[in-house]
């Protein structure tokens, strides 16, 4: 079992962790929150478990990065394909 000492400054994908925040009573349980900074700047307070886990990896920013970069990896995709017909197109004129 990792200590608190030894969680503090561990990253787990774009979180820091800085300090344990408090403890949530979950059944019989008592789940272990901290709170943690991104590489975007935000603060968020995230469970133990899911940064072990790897559910919570950011703040929430990772999110739109990759919706971004989607977006922009499908905008090539539609742009070579638009380019590839109209060449297609084009020398079927020529010959």
């Amino acid at each position: 079992m990792i200590k608190d000492c030894d969680i503090i400054g561990v990253r787990y994908g774009r979180l820091t962790v800085i300090t344990e925040s408090h403890k949530v009573l979950s059944g019989s349980l008592y789940r272990r929150r901290f709170i943690c900074q991104c590489d975007c700047g935000n603060r968020v307070t995230v469970f133990l478990h899911n940064l072990r886990e790897g559910a919570t990896r950011s703040c929430g920013c990772l999110v739109g990065d990759r919706r971004r970069e989607r977006a922009r990896n499908v905008k090539n995709t539609e742009s070579e394909a638009r380019n590839k017909v109209e060449l297609e197109q084009f020398s079927q004129c020529v010959v």
